[in-house]
């Protein structure tokens, strides 16, 4: 009887199950465009932070060029902390094949060259040369 009196004067208080499907779909459509744009943010700050990277690397292997009669640091010098590089960086001496931006390759071609690559997020980028020295594929 008393719910009979409570819908009869419209104090049916609730929602349907149409409106809980709409906000559900509504959440779900915010979700996705939230993880997409993440993504894309994400792959963009560590290609700078790659890039910015080796433009240390490549500076330090610059400055020691110059301090050292003209011969470029090896890659023991780099990661060993001879050479003024910061902490931060990992310096690998293998071609970059992973998605691991933060890791700079660095590669002397000879003791008057030297190859800096990075891994972009797809493929890997060279980002400086000297001396003449090709890069390794």
């Amino acid at each position: 009887m008393v719910l009979d009196n409570i819908k009869a004067k419209g104090l049916n208080r609730g929602f349907t199950i149409v409106e809980l499907l709409v906000v559900i779909v509504v959440i779900g459509i915010l979700a996705a465009i939230t993880v997409v744009s993440y993504t894309g943010i994400t792959t963009k700050a560590n290609k700078a932070a790659a890039i910015q990277n080796s433009s240390s690397v490549a500076t330090a292997a610059d400055a020691w060029f110059a301090e050292n009669n003209g011969a470029y640091p090896s890659i023991a010098n780099l990661s060993s902390g001879t050479v003024k590089v910061p902490s931060n960086i990992a310096i690998i001496g293998t071609v970059p094949t992973s998605a691991a931006p933060a890791s700079i390759s660095y590669n002397l071609t000879s003791t008057t060259g030297y190859c800096i690559q990075y891994w972009d997020g797809t493929t890997k980028q060279t980002f400086a040369t000297a001396g003449g020295g090709a890069c390794a594929s």
